[in-house]
């Protein structure tokens, strides 16, 4: 299965790093554009050269957005098309084992008249119980771009906070790291409730 979905995976990862450097580039480019117009001493002409230098970082600072946005609509798009071509491969290999059941079921069991439309019953529901769990295990792909670039962003954050603030970014940073067990607590609570749902899928799979 993994190397089905290589390329899309890897396009998923180059675009994800990509988009996370690009994120920056506004405070970046603001940055030298509020310095250049500081250093400025004849006014916003553009003779003065620190004037130049900040309309060249305001074209700079509209295209690295124009471009990061367009990176992230593809990384998008990129997980649909996975998780059409994932959900897909799935309904495909549930049909295979879903028919290749009745079939058996049929061949093999000595039933009543109407065994063969339970077996079809209690496979119509698996097939669209299991069709809609599908689906959300499709939707995972849209969003992997951002699990791939949450750790260069929280790096690169981090270290231009320091850069900008120096001591005082990491006392931030402490007291946002403060909010961690908070979350694991929350996930904790989120993975038992979608367990229960989970169960109650099965229960309806038995009925």
């Amino acid at each position: 299965m993994a190397m089905t979905f290589a390329p899309e995976l890897l396009t998923q990862v180059t675009l994800a790093l990509i988009k996370a450097v690009g994120q920056f580039s506004g405070p970046f480019f603001l940055g030298r554009i509020i310095r250049a117009v500081e250093l400025s001493n004849n006014g916003l002409v553009l003779s003065n050269p620190n004037i130049r230098r900040a309309y060249f970082d305001a074209f700079a600072l509209f295209f690295c957005t124009l471009l990061s946005s367009l990176l992230e609509n593809y990384a998008r798009w990129v997980g649909n098309h996975m998780g059409v071509r994932f959900k897909g491969i799935l309904v495909a290999e549930l049909s295979t084992k879903t028919l290749s059941r009745s079939k058996n079921s049929s061949s093999n069991s000595k039933r009543g008249p109407n065994s063969k439309d339970d077996i079809s019953s209690t496979d119509g529901k698996i097939m669209n119980l299991m069709t809609a769990d599908f689906e959300r295990l499709a939707k995972l792909s849209i969003y992997l771009d951002q699990m791939y670039s949450y750790s260069l962003t929280l790096a690169i954050g981090i270290w231009y906070m320091y850069r900008l603030l120096g001591v005082s970014a990491l006392v931030g940073l402490s007291l946002t790291a403060i909010y961690i067990p908070l979350s694991k607590v929350m996930y904790i609570k989120l993975t038992h409730l979608q367990e229960m749902v989970n169960a109650v899928s099965d229960e309806r799979i038995s009925m």
